[in-house]
């Protein structure tokens, strides 16, 4: 495109934001109550229910899943645009792309950080004061687990900035800086804005 890469990064990255931060908050709205009524009624059908649903999803591969969304929810239903955008209507299929593939790892992980609060020494003395199962999730066991929690999110912000290539390729996503700036510019040779993804500067220096 001729123009410098800092001025091609400026324009390209609100788009990513935008699609990270928005799957990033459906994630948690999903996997936050889930792995929590896993983690509480552990064993139950709902629980097993649950996983084998989080298997499914976690066995999916991106791609494919945003070829079934677009069948369905595009070509089938006519609910949404196949081309991404920044319109409410735009962002849903991209989003729930990412969100439902992340949410298979993310309720898991919630579960078990939830799971391992519980088995603490502490909420047997809870019970013994006479603490309702209610008072004793609610107020101190998902309150001990916040800071798991939170440094799972930091990670996950970080791994979804670099990691929406495919999605955004396939949804056309505009504005982005992961897959059409990459992907066109790969094409045509422009290595040192192709470099900027960690996938492709690996490609390049095993090619050399």
């Amino acid at each position: 495109s001729n123009r410098p890469v800092l001025s091609e990064m400026t324009a390209k990255i609100p788009g990513t934001l935008i699609l990270t931060v928005t799957a990033l908050g459906v994630t948690m709205l999903l996997s936050i109550p889930l792995g929590t009524w896993c983690a509480w009624y552990a064993g139950g059908k709902a629980d097993r229910l649950i996983q084998m649903v989080t298997y499914l999803f976690a066995s999916l591969p991106s791609f494919f899943l945003a070829l079934l969304l677009m069948y369905f929810l595009s070509l089938k239903i006519k609910l949404f645009p196949v081309i991404g955008s920044l319109s409410l209507k735009g962002l849903v299929m991209p989003v729930l792309t990412l969100a439902l593939t992340l949410s298979a790892w993310y309720i898991r992980q919630v579960r078990a950080i939830i799971r391992k609060e519980m088995q603490g020494s502490y909420i047997d003395g809870l019970r013994a004061r006479g603490m309702s199962e209610r008072q004793i999730l609610f107020g101190h066991v998902l309150r001990n687990c916040r800071g798991p929690l939170v440094t799972l999110i930091g990670i996950s912000f970080g791994s979804m900035l670099g990691g929406t290539t495919i999605v955004e390729s396939i949804f056309s996503w505009s504005r982005q800086i992961g897959s059409r700036c990459d992907y066109s510019q790969r094409l045509s040779g422009d290595t040192e804005l192709c470099c900027l993804d960690g996938s492709y500067l690996s490609e390049y220096q095993l090619s050399d």
